[in-house]
């Protein structure tokens, strides 16, 4: 399953509540960056627009050299040796942006642009 992953700079919350009037879209899951302090920002969300699943969040990492907001393909994988195979071929020249590790929402998960130019989003279901 290939899903569309939307990063924000800040403004991720916002966008939600905005997609909702537009498309009448329904929040699915939300986890804050720190649950007391909700505008610190959306560590992980999902919704569904028009019936797709839709990936969200607000991408804070200093190490991150890149433009906001940018798009991302998410691949789920049913286990974490499925991950690493695609991972493994992906690996030529590619740049990662988030290193293999376990989050509160997946026991793996690992970003990375591959050498065409494409942002990736591996994790386990």
């Amino acid at each position: 399953m290939i899903i569309p992953h939307l990063h924000f700079s800040g403004e991720c919350y916002q966008a939600m509540e905005m997609y909702i009037k537009a498309f009448d879209a329904t929040i699915k899951e939300i986890i804050f960056i720190d649950k007391k302090k909700p505008e610190k920002g959306v560590l992980h969300a999902e919704m569904l627009i028009h019936g797709q699943r839709v990936m969200l969040n607000d991408n804070r990492s200093e190490d991150c050299d890149i433009a906001f907001p940018y798009v991302q393909l998410v691949v789920i994988f049913e286990n974490e040796v499925e991950l690493k195979k695609a991972f493994e071929i992906l690996k030529d020249e590619q740049k990662v942006i988030c290193p293999m590790k376990a989050t509160d929402f997946t026991s793996c998960t690992v970003g990375f642009w591959d050498k065409y130019g494409i942002r990736w989003g591996f994790m386990v279901q």
